[in-house]
């Protein structure tokens, strides 16, 4: 499992995380995270998840007629992902606190035969895989008010 997540980051050549900071920046907040130690690191579905799906899922996975139906520009991105059957069948999108078992994950690394995501990339940045696999890891939690 670990070694999965350890084999992208080696092959990207990018750290995970950056130096803790006083901003409220998702990013500065981040320090060397390992690959499933991602406690004690607070991410909100709506500061720092669903900013990340619209910027890199939204051109397909938005508007009236989604790809696959799959809706990822707005908070109902949540309840379209956590605990959903993915349309590969052998997977959920999301399986809270299972970033090895969650199919929106394989999509985003490129990992368990699933293509990368967004097509025609190189995917997102490693921080931002690192903001997504952190909120899975620490439980899928829903946004504030749900």
């Amino acid at each position: 499992m670990a070694l999965k997540w350890t084999a992208f980051l080696l092959l990207v050549g990018a750290p995970l995380g950056c130096v803790l900071g006083d901003s409220s920046d998702i990013y500065d907040r981040l320090e060397a995270v390992e690959v499933g130690d991602c406690d004690g690191i607070p991410i909100d579905f709506t500061a720092d998840v669903l900013p990340i799906l619209e910027a890199n899922c939204a051109l397909c996975h938005g508007g009236d007629n989604p790809v696959s139906g799959l809706l990822l520009e707005t908070n109902e991105a949540y309840d379209n992902i956590v605990n959903v059957p993915s349309n590969s069948g052998a997977k959920l999108y999301v399986v809270e606190s299972d970033p090895d078992g969650s199919f929106l994950l394989d999509r985003i690394l490129g990992v368990n035969d699933a293509s990368i995501m967004p097509p025609g990339s190189d995917g997102i940045s490693a921080e931002e895989a690192t903001v997504v696999q952190c909120w899975i890891e620490a439980g899928a939690l829903a946004p504030a008010g749900e």
